[in-house]
């Protein structure tokens, strides 16, 4: 579904909710975002569970490890002109072109 850029969208919220309110899962106490794409459906995630659950997103708690290396030795930049993005996959498609200028703001995103 996000690889082909549904996300955010009447199609994404109605594969959520499908997906999200099979009997196993909809009455969830901690939901843990561990795919890279779920932040992308995150905030539909937390509407669909509201208070009900915890939802553990995994890219927060792995930047804040990185940040933490990175602090520790020495390594975050103090630049302040933005870096370079390198994106490298295995399956180059015109939905995760579209997806990335969307994500990073390119100047010429759709």
């Amino acid at each position: 579904m996000i690889e082909e850029g549904f996300f955010n969208n009447n199609i994404s919220r109605t594969i959520i909710n499908s997906y999200l309110s099979k009997k196993n899962i909809v009455d969830a106490e901690v939901v843990i975002l561990a795919c890279t794409h779920y932040p992308l459906i995150k905030a539909d995630i937390i509407k669909f569970y509201g208070k009900r659950a915890d939802i553990i997103d995994s890219s927060d708690v792995v930047a804040a490890y990185v940040q933490n290396v990175l602090r520790k030795n020495d390594l975050l930049t103090t630049a302040k002109t933005p870096g370079k993005h390198e994106f490298y996959v295995s399956d180059f498609t015109e939905s995760f072109e579209k997806s990335t200028k969307r994500l990073f703001w390119r100047k010429n995103r759709p």
